[in-house]
């Protein structure tokens, strides 16, 4: 067995003892890069980001799109605008029907032109009711940037959010 990680090496007590727990048990892991593809099953992932580390931890988030049959999404995990930027700039695929938007909701999730290029049918951003960071930010509960994208939210299971 074993997981994917980024690479980073950080003082982030979390990612230290993930680090520490690994090594000590000796579980297999991948830094996946932009360009790696898996095909699992049925499934197919195409990593589209970082194609290397640079910037701040959330910049090296890993994105991915997944193909399932005639279904796509696309897991943006805590991306920021650079690493959108980046996405962008080097034309990844980033198209899908089903968008995890980045970073909770935060004001620095993402941004207008990833959503256009995305072109969602539904949006779905985690964030836990009454959170300590104030995620979702008000701005972004039902922005205009996301047309007539259906918005769902982890903290109201089962109901439309915004």
């Amino acid at each position: 067995g074993g997981g994917w990680t980024k690479g980073e090496t950080t003082n982030a007590e979390v990612v230290s003892r993930a680090l520490a727990a690994i090594e000590d048990n000796d579980v297999g892991y991948y830094e996946p890069r932009v360009g790696d593809a898996f095909d699992i099953g049925p499934r197919e992932i195409a990593v589209i980001h970082p194609s290397a580390l640079a910037g701040s931890t959330n910049n090296n988030s890993i994105a991915m799109r997944l193909q399932y049959g005639a279904i796509s999404f696309l897991f943006t995990d805590d991306g920021e605008e650079q690493a959108e930027q980046d996405m962008l700039s080097r034309k990844e695929n980033v198209q899908a029907d089903i968008l995890q938007d980045a970073h909770h909701r935060s004001k620095r999730s993402t941004s207008e032109q990833l959503v256009q290029a995305v072109n969602p049918e539904i949006v779905i951003y985690s964030a836990s009711a009454n959170n300590q960071y104030g995620h979702p930010h008000p701005e972004f509960i039902n922005p205009d940037q996301h047309q007539n994208a259906e918005f769902y939210c982890t903290a109201i299971p089962g109901q439309l959010a915004g």
